[in-house]
C-alpha cells in the first residue's frame, strides 16, 4: 500500500456480461442474468495508472450516465 496519490483523470469501459455462478450467487441473482461490466482505471497527472477496478452491476438496478466535464 503506500502513500495515497490523488487521481486527475480516469477511463471507464462498459460492456454487458451474463453472470456466472459465483457472481450470480454473490448478488442474489440468477445465473446468466445480464449485467454491466465496468472496468475503471484512475490515472495520475503523468498519465500513469493508479488503480483499476472491475465492477459488476445488475442492469435492472443501475443506470449509467455519461457526462463531460463542465
Amino acid at each position: 500500500r503506500g502513500r495515497r496519490v490523488p487521481h486527475v483523470s480516469y477511463s471507464a469501459e462498459v460492456g454487458a456480461v451474463a453472470l456466472e455462478v459465483g457472481q450470480a450467487h454473490a448478488l442474489g441473482l440468477l445465473v446468466d442474468t445480464l449485467a454491466f461490466r465496468v472496468v475503471r482505471t484512475r490515472f495520475d497527472q503523468d498519465g500513469r495508472p493508479l488503480e483499476t477496478a472491475d465492477l459488476i452491476l445488475p442492469m435492472d438496478r443501475w443506470l449509467i450516465r455519461l457526462a463531460s466535464d463542465r
